[in-house]
């Protein structure tokens, strides 16, 4: 079985991955960022699954984690970057602070544990999957920060799929649409907040959101994305990409499929931004 260390696995989709591919025998780490959450992992008891305290933005913070598992005599076989944030904003009323703290999260937090890890993944002829999204694929309104970051996510995960196979370590995109996770409420909260703060930006904003809501209804359970990540683990030669998800299928084939003015057009039209 192999050594696993998964980041933003204090809920949703870190949790339920670090859990089942604890009960399928895998020794986890599971990355959290708050001494709560580590305490929550600490009263479950299973050897198996050690939680790691982990920032992602922080370099001290992977520096220890790395020491942790060099310590317990470990070596990372595969490294999940499942760690992310969504920043919902209009373009106009984003900060840089903000689209940093973006891209620090959702790109360089990646960066950042690969550029560590990849010494032990390379002797290991290890494996990195990636937590992507449809938003990588994808590009909607208002949600500009979270698409450039998964698109960034994406387009290097393809060049690093070709470069570190190289060196015998295989790289997955699995990329999800609607799940249910706790990431929805944080999104909604923005989306309440900058309709009162931009009213100009008003009816392409409630047009967005209503097609939110109407995705998060139809969210799939974050055990859907686990069991793509164990076909991307078990596969003696995984998948570039997993999608995950009816929407994301859909969102997916459309964009392959339909004209891109067309389909630029058919989102302006699906979101009233006119």
């Amino acid at each position: 079985m192999s050594t696993i260390l998964i980041t933003g696995a204090s809920t949703g989709i870190g949790e339920n991955i670090a859990h089942s591919l604890t009960h399928k025998g895998h020794k986890v780490y599971a990355g959290v960022r708050s001494r709560k959450d580590f305490d929550k992992y600490k009263e479950v008891g299973h050897e198996k699954l050690i939680p790691v305290i982990l920032d992602v933005t922080n370099d001290a913070h992977i520096d220890e984690v790395y020491e942790q598992i060099e310590n317990a005599s470990d070596k990372v076989d595969i490294l999940i970057n499942n760690a992310g944030i969504v920043v919902a904003s209009p373009m106009e009323s984003l900060s840089l602070e903000r689209m940093r703290f973006q891209m620090e999260v959702n790109f360089f937090g990646p960066f950042r544990l690969i550029k560590k890890f990849l010494p032990d993944l390379k002797e290991r002829k290890g494996r990195i999957i990636n937590i992507g999204s449809t938003s990588g694929l994808v590009a909607w309104p208002f949600n500009s920060a979270y698409t450039a970051s998964k698109f960034a996510l994406d387009g290097w995960g393809q060049a690093l799929r070709v470069e570190l196979s190289c060196v015998g370590v295989k790289v997955t995109t699995v990329a999800p649409g609607a799940v249910k996770t706790p990431i929805w409420n944080k999104a909604t909260d923005d989306f309440n907040k900058t309709v009162e703060d931009h009213p100009d930006y008003r009816t392409g904003l409630l047009g967005t959101k209503r097609l939110i809501d109407k995705g998060v209804k139809k969210a799939v359970h974050p055990m859907v994305v686990t069991m793509k990540v164990v076909a991307a683990i078990r596969a003696e030669n995984p998948k570039e990409l997993y999608l995950v998800g009816p929407s994301a299928y859909m969102q997916y084939y459309m964009a392959k499929v339909l004209p891109r003015n067309f389909f630029a057009w058919l989102k302006t039209k699906l979101c009233r931004c006119y």
